[in-house]
């Protein structure tokens, strides 16, 4: 289970920075991040602490796509290999910017089940 969904979020990941990177800021990484810890707090949010059935699911969204769809280790190279033709500046901004919407798209998704759950 893990390493299908790993399968999936990694081919999104891949398409997203072909088609949204630019020469100056990798907006691909930086949607993936933000979408995938949207998904993953939902997913977190609707299956708990994942027993049973419940662990597969878990598995499969958490470990397995959002794994694959999001990635410290490619934030952290895209920022190695750009840091020649970017500013210092610039580049903590993207990465202030990557942690905020980050832990927003995360707490958005954990507070839109929650939310859902109690209607």
């Amino acid at each position: 289970m893990v390493m299908g969904g790993a399968a999936i979020g990694a081919t999104i990941r891949w398409g997203a920075s072909s088609w949204l990177d630019s020469a100056e800021v990798s907006w691909g990484v930086l949607a993936v991040n933000t979408v995938g810890s949207f998904i993953l707090g939902a997913a977190v949010a609707m299956v708990g602490p994942g027993v049973g059935p419940a662990r597969v699911w878990r598995f499969f969204v958490g470990l397995g796509a959002c794994g694959g769809l999001t990635t410290f280790s490619t934030l952290a190279v895209k920022e190695v290999d750009d840091a020649d033709s970017r500013s210092l500046g610039v580049g903590l901004a993207y990465l202030g910017a990557t942690l905020a919407l980050g832990l927003l798209g995360a707490a958005g998704g954990t507070v839109g089940v929650e939310r859902m759950v109690a209607s």
